[in-house]
């Protein structure tokens, strides 16, 4: 779980934030201007597609959610990216956007559940990849020739993120 965790996830919240803002270039051009910003990019960026969209859970007793009667045992499929987009918490929250008012998120789970790994995310994401990967490939953009794809529910993230970027040779990498 470690190992998985380890790297699925950060691997996600990464494609993620950096297809975000490739496409919110005004965004893109406020962290790359104030590297401090990095980190609200990351939140944001888990916030608006979690990658883990879904959670298997099981009822230890008998509970009524909704108006509806759950015995214990029942088997529950908590859907966080729903959470993580409800209108009535997040303003306008199917667009990406770092300036945003911040408030808590579930995409890091809660309570007994709150992923262990969630520093160690949010620093080698914020604090090490974006900044890098932002500084080390000037110019990077999403290829206009070839469209970036998400994909998952319960696992969630970027499965093909064509990108170029400004450099000697006419390099292409998909990310």
């Amino acid at each position: 779980m470690t190992i998985g965790g380890g790297l699925n996830e950060p691997r996600d919240v990464l494609g993620v934030a950096v297809w975000a803002l490739l496409n919110h270039p005004q965004q893109l051009a406020q962290v790359v201007a104030d590297p401090a910003l990095f980190p609200l990019t990351f939140e944001e960026a888990v916030r608006w597609v979690a990658p883990i969209g879904m959670y298997p859970r099981e009822t230890t007793k008998s509970t009524v959610l909704d108006g509806i009667q759950l015995p214990r045992g029942a088997h529950l499929g908590v859907v966080i990216g729903a959470a993580n987009r409800d209108p009535k918490v997040f303003a306008d929250p199917e667009s990406f956007n770092i300036n945003r008012e911040k408030k808590p998120h579930l995409a890091f789970g809660g309570g007994n559940h709150f992923c262990a790994g969630t520093w160690v995310a949010r620093a080698s994401v914020a604090g090490v990849a974006l900044p890098d990967l932002f500084r080390e490939l000037p110019g990077l953009r999403l290829d206009p020739e070839r469209p970036a794809v998400d994909a998952g529910w319960v696992f969630r993230g970027m499965t093909d993120l064509p990108v170029t970027w400004d450099s000697n040779s006419a390099s292409q990498l998909s990310i």
